[in-house]
């Protein structure tokens, strides 16, 4: 589950003072003294005396990076310790364009006088766009009135449209030199711009227009220190930002909300308690804990926005100063607070991984839960925190019998029932939990899928997730729920035949159970295109199905008709059958989806409005090959729900169903007019801070703008809402690799990978970054990891596969070396003894190894049944020919081999400055032939293949996944030079019977 963590000070500084520009209300704070719920009461008497600052200690989770103490000596001193007037010295107030002279007392006309105050009231009805048009009827008869002016300003902010609202208030302050709200207005919206320069300069120009004005305006004044902290604060200049902070918190005036200033200040000083934090953490950052210490306990825990964090600051100040006791009070006392939830339990796993004692914390613990409310469930989480994981599982079940029978108990209960906590998930543990689980679903069918995401949404550990599937009392259940239960839990981790099998025998315990036979049948559905036989067993499942049908019934039947008949892509060597065939599949596919298009429309005429339905209508348009109708359907919802996300997720999603063919030109052309022409704008306009605008906008810096600088905040804010944001990861290794650094592309790229679901994809990833970092002994490791699990039967995720086994053989070969990954390649050719990449991996190996002439033979024959014209195992069937001394015979495989090996390379492109890597192959091929037609006494043919050999540019990356690739130049080059001489060339040996062998598959042995 997410961490919370504190937003950036940009965004913080919005959040404050956005709300006042829409004219919302809010009750004012009163000035009391904040509750504590730290417990630093009772620690004042028994504290820790302060010892030296720890700089090392790792933060709480959660907490951003820079809270972290700046280093005595690194420290920029001048610039995180300057003053006030030091930070501001060079700062020059904003000016603006003296327009026509005008009187801003000046009356105006009857008419202008009744068009402002009417449009002033349609504002405070939230009206704006009606307000504007009176407006600028005003503006007509009073063309250069300063109030006029100022009101168009605030209607167009208020209606959204703050280009056009920031230059009519530029004109109200050119008009009024005195006007101070105008200028806090500016200052506010060059915040959200987050143009600190503009926002400071709007800052000075109110502190003139005060001391221009009739009248002093303190709140505008407040304001403007307010806007220089935030500023300040983000460029780093500690000192003074608190400074100023501390200004505002302590001014004594009483904000009055009829004016755009007295609202804003109206909105920071409810906010005090953030800006307290704000204040702490700038004090934590100074290396000051004391003074930030001070600061949080200041801040009101219930009027943060975030309890968890702040009471994560206080701990982690307490612990910098040494306090271990203090901290850990403070963290017990605040988890016994209303406040708190079972996730903030993590302050204790973290105390303790700071060396506090789990037996004090647990007796601290036991002490809170006696003045606590009853079953205070943080308390309860606390100590599952703390104690062995048998004990957990019995304090859960002790906590669970007292609650009342109410069954959303056990969602919060089941997050611990898992075994998680700090290692490994515990299998036993985690089947007690899907045995809960499964209880609350039967009791309560309707919240069924409820309980199972408060189990399976967790990020558990896929393999002990299964062991625990495997166990006795679920394996051999007829609980009908806690099948279903067990099935999803395959489906989340990849395992789709156990998932079948578990909805299958739900079925059979239960038949006529409606939500097991959907989800079985979108189950079926997914595989179909593995398996089409498996489609037929859904329509059953799924029966007759009408437009009128429940809703989960109808989506899933519309599925079934989109994917049933998909006739998928017709191979480049298709005989005259096979495009028959693929013609006949293309029509059926085409009838399934007009069908499809029928049943959504009659079930529109019902329900007009529905999104889910009017978003599913142009994806089966665009599918059915109907791009430009699709097109226009998203036109028309672009314009009805310009604030949904998955309308323009839908958009973009247009694109994966063009399909090839002969409108595939003109359907990408209208595509990508849409995309740049309307979507990407929209989404800009309408939701700028939505999860895909932001991603959008970081593909187009990295990839079109070529500014991967300016794509790296927009990234981590997206980490900072979504530790788990596996896309924002993948951009952040695009964009360090773009700037040319490999160390934090690197670490990325971890992090990335630990977000994979566990099984060989995560392996594969794992993998390449070990080969990347020449890490032999961790890809050997990996290698045989997942090999050991496939073994057991519980590797997560996509099935093992011979080709993955040979892929993955491949990397054992190089980090061990080929002999001592023998054994493993054994081993997996006895669990895929008919597989052509298996047999022809270890079948050439030994050919190349003289041994065992004959077995590798059979095992070659046997790639070459299953794939008779890839080039590579035809080169190794010529190879162990060459090898058993049948020249001829090697000689017809061998040029099979090239010319297919010309087909394959036919369409291959390579780009101006790479090197091409079938030049390796092509070599290795043709210095085999070359030894080939030596040996029948063809030494011109022979000369002639070894020359075009050592020709070959061979890529460096082919050269070192290969010793045999890597000397192929060489050894061509060798045997010019001998042919040259007179003397015998250096060709591959031919051994004698003794290396022929039994000539049995290895499989097949004993």
């Amino acid at each position: 589950m997410c961490n919370r963590t504190r937003p950036c000070m940009a965004r913080f500084a919005a959040v404050l003072l956005c709300v006042l520009i829409g004219g919302h209300s809010v009750a004012q704070a009163e000035n009391t003294q904040p509750n504590d719920v730290d417990g630093a009461g009772m620690a004042e008497a028994g504290q820790t005396p302060e010892g030296e600052v720890r700089r090392d200690l790792p933060l709480p989770p959660g907490l951003p990076r820079e809270l972290k103490p700046e280093q005595g000596q690194g420290r920029d001193t001048d610039h995180v310790d300057r003053s006030v007037e030091e930070a501001l010295a060079e700062v020059e107030p904003a000016s603006f364009p003296r327009q026509a002279q005008a009187d801003p007392d000046a009356e105006l006309s009857p008419l202008a006088q009744r068009l402002l105050d009417r449009a002033l009231a349609l504002m405070h009805d939230g009206r704006n766009f009606d307000a504007i048009e009176g407006l600028h009827e005003a503006e007509q008869i009073a063309p250069d009135h300063p109030q006029v002016v100022r009101a168009l300003g605030l209607a167009y902010v208020h209606g959204g449209n703050h280009v056009r609202g920031r230059d009519y208030l530029r004109r109200a302050a050119g008009l009024d030199p005195a006007d101070t709200d105008v200028r806090v207005l500016l200052a506010r919206l060059a915040l959200e711009r987050e143009a600190w320069d503009e926002a400071i300069a709007y800052a000075a120009a109110v502190d003139l227009a005060d001391a221009a004005g009739p009248g002093s305006s303190p709140a505008a004044l407040c304001v403007a220190d307010y806007v220089r902290a935030v500023v300040l604060d983000e460029r780093g200049d500690a000192l003074a930002a608190i400074s100023l902070y501390e200004r505002v918190l302590a001014s004594q005036v009483e904000p009055a909300p009829v004016s755009p200033a007295g609202r804003e200040f109206y909105i920071i000083r409810e906010r005090g308690a953030d800006i307290y934090q704000r204040v702490g953490d700038l004090q934590l950052k100074r290396g000051e804990p004391t003074a930030a210490l001070s600061a949080y306990r200041q801040a009101d825990i219930a009027a943060v926005n975030d309890p968890a964090a702040l009471a994560a600051r206080r701990v982690y100040s307490q612990l910098v100063m040494g306090q271990e006791k203090a901290a850990a009070e403070t963290a017990v006392a605040f988890l016994a607070s209303p406040h708190a939830t079972e996730f903030d339990a993590q302050l204790i796993s973290y105390l303790v991984d700071q060396g506090v004692e789990a037996s004090s914390l647990d007796a601290q613990i036991v002490a809170a839960q006696a003045t606590a409310p009853a079953g205070h469930f943080p308390l309860v989480a606390a100590r599952a925190a703390v104690l062995p994981q048998a004990q957990t599982v019995a304090l859960i079940d002790a906590w669970l019998a007292d609650q009342p029978a109410r069954l959303d108990t056990f969602r919060r209960a089941i997050a611990l029932l898992r075994g998680g906590g700090a290692t490994k998930d515990d299998p036993q543990a985690l089947a007690r939990a899907l045995t809960l689980t499964a209880t609350a679903m039967r009791r309560e069918p309707r919240r069924a899928s409820e309980y199972a995401d408060g189990l399976l949404g967790q990020r558990i550990d896929a393999v002990a997730l299964i062991r625990a599937m495997r166990l006795p009392a679920v394996r051999d259940t007829e609980d009908v729920m806690l099948l279903r239960l067990t099935a999803d839990g395959y489906f989340g981790v990849g395992r789709y035949d156990d998932a079948a099998s578990a909805y299958a025998r739900a079925l059979v315990c239960e038949p006529e159970d409606v939500q097991t036979q959907l989800a079985f049948a979108r189950l079926l559905i997914g595989l179909g295109p593995q398996d089409r036989g498996k489609f037929a067993h859904a329509a059953t499942l799924l029966g007759e199905v009408g437009f009128d049908d429940a809703w989960e019934r109808f989506a899933i039947y519309i599925d079934y008709l989109r994917f049933s008949a998909e006739p998928g892509p017709l191979p480049e060597q298709a005989n005259a059958v096979e495009r028959r065939a693929h013609e006949r599949q293309t029509r059926r596919h085409a009838m399934n989806l007009s069908a499809a298009q029928q049943m959504i429309a009659k079930r529109l005429e019902r329900h007009p409005s529905d999104l889910d339905l009017l978003l599913l209508q142009p994806m089966v348009a665009a599918e059915a090959n109907y791009m430009p109708q699709a097109i226009e359907m998203m036109r028309s919802l672009l314009v009805r729900f310009p604030t949904r996300e998955d309308v323009y997720i839908t958009g973009m999603n247009l694109y994966n169903a063009i399909q090839p063919g002969r409108n595939y030109d003109r359907d990408l052309n209208l595509y990508l007019d849409f995309y740049f022409d309307l979507l990407l704008p929209r989404l800009a306009q309408y939701l700028p801070r939505s999860r895909t605008a932001r991603q959008m906008e970081i593909n187009n810096l990295i990839d079109r703008a070529g500014a991967p600088a300016l794509a790296l905040p927009i990234i981590e804010s997206l980490l900072e809402d979504d530790p788990y944001d596996s896309a924002a990861l993948d951009a952040m290794v695009d964009a360090y690799t773009a700037l040319g650094d490999a160390v934090r592309a690197a670490e990325a790229r971890q992090r990335w990978i630990d977000l994979l679901p566990q099984g060989v994809v995560q392996t594969y990833e794992r993998i390449r970054l070990a080969y990347a970092n020449d890490d032999k002994e961790a890809v050997a490791a990996l290698v045989r990891e997942v090999f050991a699990l496939d073994a057991e039967g519980v590797l997560p995720g996509r099935a093992m596969t011979g080709e993955i086994a040979a892929s993955l053989l491949v990397d054992l070969s190089w980090a061990v070396g080929r002999e001592a990954a023998q054994a493993d390649s054994l081993q997996q050719l006895a669990r895929f003894p008919d597989n052509a990449a298996l047999n022809n991996s270890l079948g050439y190996q030994w050919a190349v190894d003289g041994k065992e002439l004959l077995a590798a033979e059979v095992m070659i024959q046997r790639a070459l049944d299953a794939e008779p014209e890839v080039s590579s195992y035809l080169d190794s069937m010529a190879w162990v020919l060459y090898k058993l001394g049948r020249f001829e015979e090697a000689q017809a495989y061998m040029t099979q081999a090239i010319a297919r090996q010309r087909i394959e390379h036919r369409a291959f492109e390579v780009r101006e400055g790479e090197h091409d890597p079938r030049s390796a192959s092509k070599a290795v091929l043709l210095d085999h032939m070359g030894d080939i037609l030596y040996a029948q006494g063809n030494v011109a043919g022979a000369r002639s293949s070894w020359r075009t050999a050592s020709a070959q540019d061979i890529a460096p990356e082919s050269a070192a996944a290969d010793p045999e690739t890597a000397t192929v130049v060489e050894r061509c080059l060798a045997k010019l030079a001998a042919l040259a001489s007179g003397n015998e060339p250096p060709v591959s040996e031919v051994p004698g019977e003794a290396a022929h062998g039994s000539g049995v598959h290895p499989a097949d042995r004993d």
